[in-house]
């Protein structure tokens, strides 16, 4: 009996937590159609996480052939 109420609660979060992401509305707005390069990258990577905070292009982690980052 626990166990099938532990397997509702899940279900139960599973749905919520569906239900909240479908919610999300992202917004972007295109400040010019142009891409230009500010710089290059040193030891250029792959499989790494990006993101943008104030006009900065984050890069975090990856991999270099055999080398992680």
């Amino acid at each position: 009996m626990i166990s099938k109420i532990k397997a509702l609660w899940s279900i139960l979060i599973v749905v919520i937590v569906f239900l909240n992401m479908s919610a999300i509305e992202v917004k972007a707005e295109a400040v010019s159609d142009e891409w230009s390069i500010k710089t290059t990258i040193e030891n250029p990577k792959a499989v790494s996480a990006v993101s943008e905070l104030n006009g900065k292009i984050y890069i975090f982690g990856g991999s270099s052939g055999s080398n992680p980052y």
